[in-house]
């Protein structure tokens, strides 16, 4: 708030008085002051200035505010997506692990299609031949 000096009018004192007052006491020999119009139009438009300056303060306070918590809510968001990314990242990975899996295990499954195969053309050519012994042995 803004101080103006004046003087007392009755015992000349010296006085810091404080614009938030229309009148003030002198605290040396206890006169009433009482400002004039043009005094009275200074405070009201210091008081004016005062609720304006204070006014645009707050806003400046909620706006830095918003900003701030605009910010720490994208943070908050970026933070969010990079661990999304992350989860999906190591999903595919193991997703690729499984399919590596996969193909082993078909591959191996292959293998052995192919030994039984093998293992049932050579069991039938040892019956054929079994059979073919037996019947050239009783020729």
């Amino acid at each position: 708030m803004a101080f103006k000096d004046y003087q007392c009018n009755s015992c000349g004192a010296n006085l810091r008085i404080d614009l938030r007052y229309l009148a003030s006491t002198c605290p040396y020999c206890g006169k009433t002051i009482s400002f004039d119009d043009k005094t009275i139009a200074e405070i009201m438009a210091e008081r004016e200035r005062t609720v304006q300056r204070k006014k645009a303060e707050e806003e400046e306070t909620k706006r830095v505010q918003a900003k701030a918590a605009a910010e720490a809510e994208k943070l908050k968001h970026d933070a969010e997506m990079a661990k999304i990314s992350s989860d999906a990242q190591n999903f595919m990975e193991g997703a690729n692990r499984v399919r590596q899996g996969l193909d082993t295990a078909r591959a191996g499954i292959d293998l052995v299609h192919r030994i039984l195969s093998a293992a049932g053309v050579i069991f039938c050519i040892i019956v054929a031949l079994i059979i073919f012994l037996v019947v050239m042995k009783h020729i």
